[in-house]
Formats: structure tokens, C-alpha cells, sequence
């Protein structure tokens, strides 16, 4: 509704200029593009009631054309006619900056006699690459803006909690990708420490990936101001694909569902008992299906009486922060805000801090800062972290990044030989240094004791099941010789369990794809195997792993037909191959060969030194970490 005052919404009123009046003139340079928006009310809806007239000139005044614009005038030259609407209308166009063109001039023009138009505030003109693209128009409504030309600011509540950033993007094509690169600033504009909840990339710095499928897809992430930062800037970067869009502004809402409660945790250590503060690329606590070693670890330390702080990778999504009496998981949300707390509410005496596989910035300067204060650093390698990067994971790593996290790491420990090698030739004076294979539960071990026996073993004899349990992505899982086996040994039966297998596949009959199951599932399926696999590809990603698939393998009562990785070839029951010819033959032998006496007590002699206590006692006594006897998690 036009009143004297302007537009009037439901909620605020929207100052108006007269089509007739809207006048802008704006410098450009040949080669520019320029991109305009308004938006428009009438009294009157009728189409072509006002138009823009639009000009380039040179510096001397003289127009200069626009290459195969085809509105044009003889009254007003070359123009645009302005969209109309029942309520409000949206005009936008973008156009490309002429050669010998100095000016870009736009004046309204009144082109029905009978109908009043007026502009929602002024008309809108933006050189890519010069001006900042709006957000949002006049009205409130989202402008979709080029990833390149995005940039926003978006201000810090004074309770400095969590926010989560919320939008929508447009993606054109499959893979179109783009980043978001997050700055912290202070209340004078300038740079502070990035956020740490962010994977980090080496020229970019904090970032969150746009992806997903084609078309509009929403998107949030998490941003933890530090104390003293007044905004925060987000800024689009091109990662490949130019046409993606933002559909701005973005949002940002407080959090405050998943807060740990990290003062009053720490506040509940005794002086003489120790802390463990885990930062690490593996999922929160909670998730048994999903647990790797960092999970796996946290609770055997605390079993052993230490205290952790434990960093996923993630949001805790829906898991407590408090997991137990010594374990406290804390999201990235919240990172900031521990941060402050070790460093003011923590003594140096019997702390340590590990970096688990994950030497982003932020935890290499956390690292630094606690290395200062007297805290001990322990840098944890379970992948080689540089070619999950390389194989288009882990986008956060950089080479230099682990370098600087071993010159800070008081001590060392990787999950094979391989890895230990590796760490040893990227920093030379490398010399607190060891390996600490991967390991399996207890309850695993003792849940299974049944599938170990005697009996069980002599009723696998005629078994013709091979199973695997874990990820099936084709960046390392090797689906092409796991086929040809199959498709050379029909008699025998492949399960297949996990998520992640590629949607094209042509199977034959005897391969099965379960999907993922929990613990208490596979308790009814591996009884029938006689053969645990992992297929994995021969190259340098796989090599270095300790697979943790392969201890529950054991515990299960199965050989294991594997790639070349870690030390298998050293275990009891592995049957290890290298190329498709071999896995059939290893997979042959595997499943004929008649157990020995020697082979089962061997086995049952791994399954019970390869516990995860045992692995954290190690760990422990490595680190020169004392804990009180019979503690409990």
C-alpha cells in the first residue's frame, strides 16, 4: 500500500522514489559487468507502464551502443521496461560493459501517462567484481547472488554463544561445488585467530562446502565466536563451478541445545588425576555402529581412570555431551569456548592434549598454545592423512601442517610401521616416536567367545562365505577384483556390509549388498562366514592403514584374505594377496585349508591381547600418564 510515507508492509514502511525521478550515474571500464535490480509498485498493474531507459556513454558524452540489444526506442533509446505486479515487482538484468565506454547512465521514465510507478528506495547497480552485491532487495526478499560476488557480515550476539549459519544455494550442475570462507573480526574491523570448528584450507583459511545434488540446496553450519569478536565475515569463493548461486542473505541463530558444561566438568578433576583432551576427525560419542579408535580409546582411558575431553569431528548430533563420569564430548560449536577454559581453568600438571589424525591450523595452534603452558602434545597418525586429501578427502590437510604438529609433539604414536616411516621422513629429528596397533572392544571379544570354540570351528570347516563389514566407497574399496573373484568362484558366497557402495554396479548373483548393520545384527550373520575380506585398493592410502575390521575378524573366529596394509602379513589366520589373480587363489586357500591346533590357539591368543584396554594401557604408559587403580568409567 503507497501512503505519503512510503510502501507499507505488514511489519514496516519502505521509502519510495518516483519511477520518473530515478537518475544514477556510475563510472565503469570496459570488459565490467554490470548487474541492476529494482523493485517496483503501481497503482495501476498494467503491463509496460514504466521502463529504465538505459545508456553508455565516453568520457567526451558521446553514446556508445550495446552489442545486440534489442529494446530500443526512438524516444528513450535503448531501455528495460520494468517488471509489474499485483504487489511488488522484481526487474533484473545484467549487462556487459562496451568497448569505449567511461559511464553508465539510468533515468526512469514514466511510459503510461495514467499509471504512477515508484521504486522501493532507489534502483540498484552493482559492478562484479567493484561493489558489493546486496543480500536481500529493498523489500526483504533474497537476491540470488553469484558465489564470487558474495560477501556478508553478520553480527555477534553480546552472549557470544554458538551460532548456526543457515542458506540456500543454488547448485547448476552434478558436481557443482563451492566454498564459504569464514573471518573473525573485532570491533575495529580487523583479523582475530580463525574459528577452530572449521576444516581449514591452506590458501582460503576456515571454510564450509557447498554440495549436494543439482538444484536449490539448504545448507547450515556451525560458527563459535571467540571472546572479543564484535562480527564475522563470509565471503563466496569459486571452487570450480562459476554459475553456482547464493540465494542471500544468510542466517544465524544462537545454539544452545548440545553446550557442554566445560568449566563445571573440569572443576570436577582432582589436582592429582589426569586429563586427556582429544581433538579428532572421528564421529561423537554415542555412535558404537560408527566408532573408530579416537571413540574406541576415550572410553578405555577412561576406564583406566584418566578424564577426557573428547572433540569430534562433528556436531553431537543427537548424543548428550556428558557420556560418562570422566568423559565429556564437547561439539566445535563450543570450541572457542574451551579453548579459554584450558587455558584459564586448567593446570599444565597432568594434562595432555592429542591430536588425533586431524593437524588442522586450529589444532596446531591450540597444540601450541598448551605446549606453552606447560600441557603435553602427543600427535596420533591412524590414516595418512595426506592422501585421503589426495583422493578428494580431508580437504582441511595440508603437508606443512602435520610437519609443524610433529616439531610441537612431545611424542608420537602411529597404527603402522608405514605411517611411523612416513611421519619419520616429513621431520628427521623425529625421536619420541612409536606403533600402537588398532584394536577391538572387550564385549566384541567376549560377546564372540561362542564363534571361537572348538566346535565352531570344526562346524566352518565346509563354510563357503566370505563377508566384509565397513565403507564401500571405490575410493579405496576394490570393486573390480572383489567382482572378478566372485564371478570365478560361483560356489562361493560374498556379504557385503556397509554404506557407501556405488549405485551402478553390476553385481553377479553370489555378491550380496546388505547395507549397514548394528553389532546385535551381525551377531546372526557371521556365523555363517568362514572368511573375513578386505579388499582394499594397493595404494599408498590403504597401505599404511591397521585395519580395525581385521580385529574383529578374529574375534568373530574368521581368517582374513587382505590386501597389503599396516603388518597383517605378521598375523595368525591372513592370508594376504596383491592383484586379482592372487585374491583368488588367497580366497581358495582361505576357505580349503583344514584348521590346525596351532592356528586356533594362536588366534585366540591376538583376540585377547588386541583389546582396547590393552591398546590404552600402552598408550598410557607411553605418554607416562599414572592412573588410580580400579577406576570406572
Amino acid at each position: 500500500m503507497i501512503t505519503d510515507e512510503g510502501f507499507r508492509l505488514s511489519d514496516r514502511t519502505i521509502s519510495t522514489t518516483r519511477v520518473e525521478e530515478v537518475s544514477k550515474v556510475v563510472r565503469v571500464k570496459p570488459g565490467d559487468v554490470v548487474s541492476v535490480f529494482a523493485e517496483s509498485v503501481a497503482d495501476d498493474p498494467a503491463p509496460r507502464s514504466a521502463l529504465l531507459a538505459i545508456r553508455f556513454e565516453n568520457d567526451n558524452g558521446e553514446q556508445v551502443e550495446i552489442p545486440g540489444w534489442k529494446s530500443i526506442s526512438p524516444s528513450v533509446g535503448e531501455y528495460q521496461y520494468l517488471t509489474t505486479s499485483a504487489e511488488i515487482g522484481t526487474t533484473s538484468f545484467t549487462l556487459n560493459v562496451p568497448e569505449g565506454a567511461d559511464v553508465f547512465i539510468l533515468q526512469g521514465v514514466k511510459w503510461r501517462t495514467s499509471v504512477n510507478t515508484w521504486l522501493l528506495e532507489d534502483v540498484i547497480v552493482v559492478r562484479r567484481g567493484t561493489d558489493q552485491y546486496p543480500t536481500a532487495l529493498p523489500s526483504g526478499s533474497t537476491l540470488s547472488i553469484p558465489i564470487a560476488e558474495f560477501s556478508q557480515e553478520i553480527d555477534v550476539p553480546e552472549s557470544n554463544t554458538s551460532l548456526l549459519v543457515s542458506g540456500r544455494a543454488f547448485l547448476p550442475k552434478e558436481k557443482s561445488t563451492a566454498l564459504l570462507t569464514v573471518a573473525f573480526l573485532d570491533n575495529a574491523g580487523r583479523k582475530m585467530l580463525p574459528p577452530g570448528e572449521l576444516p581449514q584450507n591452506p590458501n582460503h583459511g576456515p571454510f564450509y562446502q557447498i554440495k549436494g545434488e543439482p538444484g536449490y540446496v539448504d545448507f547450515e553450519f556451525p560458527v563459535a565466536p571467540r571472546t572479543g569478536v564484535d562480527k564475522f565475515h563470509i565471503q563466496g569463493v569459486v571452487w570450480g563451478d562459476t554459475e553456482v548461486m547464493i540465494s542471500g542473505p544468510l542466517t544465524a541463530t544462537e545454539i544452545t541445545a548440545d553446550r557442554a558444561d566445560v568449566e563445571g566438568f573440569l572443576s570436577e578433576i582432582p589436582e592429582d588425576e589426569p586429563l586427556i583432551v582429544i581433538d579428532t576427525t572421528a564421529p561423537p560419542m554415542g555412535d558404537d555402529t560408527r566408532a573408530l579408535r579416537p571413540n574406541n580409546l576415550a572410553n578405555a582411558f577412561a576406564r583406566q581412570g584418566a578424564w577426557v575431553i573428547f572433540l569430534p569431528f562433528s556436531s553431537l548430533q543427537e548424543f548428550e555431551p556428558r557420556v560418562s563420569e570422566r568423559i565429556l564430548q564437547v561439539p566445535r560449536t563450543q570450541y572457542s569456548d574451551l579453548v579459554e577454559k584450558l587455558a584459564t581453568s586448567r593446570e599444565p600438571k597432568n594434562s595432555t592434549f592429542i591430536s588425533s589424525s586431524f593437524p588442522s591450523l586450529a589444532s596446531v595452534t591450540l597444540a601450541t598454545m598448551l605446549k606453552t603452558r606447560g600441557w603435553q602434545v602427543v600427535y596420533e597418525a591412524r590414516d595418512d592423512m595426506e592422501e585421503f586429501n589426495r583422493v578428494g578427502y580431508s580437504k582441511w590437510y595440508a603437508p606443512s601442517l602435520e610437519r609443524q604438529m610433529l616439531t610441537i609433539a612431545d611424542k608420537v604414536v602411529s597404527v603402522s610401521i608405514g605411517l611411523d616411516e612416513k611421519l619419520k621422513s616429513m621431520w628427521a629429528p623425529l625421536s619420541e616416536h612409536v606403533v600402537i596397533p588398532n584394536a577391538v572392544n572387550r564385549s566384541v571379544i567376549d560377546a564372540s567367545a561362542d564363534l571361537r570354540t572348538p566346535e565352531q570351528f570344526a562346524q566352518r570347516e565346509k563354510n563357503r562365505v566370505v563377508g566384509y563389514v565397513g565403507h564401500l566407497t571405490p575410493a579405496w574399496f576394490d570393486w573390480p577384483a572383489v567382482i572378478s573373484a566372485a564371478k570365478r568362484l560361483p560356489k562361493v558366497e560374498f556379504e557385503i556390509i556397509g554404506h557407501g557402495a556405488p549405485e551402478t554396479l553390476d553385481l553377479p548373483s553370489n555378491i550380496s549388498i546388505l547395507g549397514p548393520k548394528t553389532h546385535e545384527e551381525l551377531a546372526s550373520i557371521v556365523p555363517t562366514w568362514k572368511v573375513g575380506l578386505i579388499p582394499f585398493l594397493d595404494i599408498p592410502l590403504t597401505r599404511s592403514v591397521d585395519p580395525n575390521k581385521i580385529y574383529e575378524y578374529f574375534a568373530w573366529g574368521l581368517r582374513c584374505v587382505t590386501a597389503p596394509m599396516g603388518s597383517v602379513e605378521e598375523y595368525p589366520s591372513t592370508y594376504v594377496y596383491s592383484g586379482a589373480e592372487q585374491l583368488v587363489r588367497q580366497l581358495t586357500a582361505a576357505l580349503d585349508d583344514p584348521y590346525t591346533e596351532s592356528e586356533i590357539v594362536e588366534l585366540e591368543n591376538m583376540v585377547q591381547q588386541s583389546d582396547w584396554d590393552s591398546r590404552a594401557r600402552r598408550c598410557l604408559n607411553y605418554y607416562g600418564i599414572t592412573v588410580k587403580e580400579n577406576a570406572h568409567a
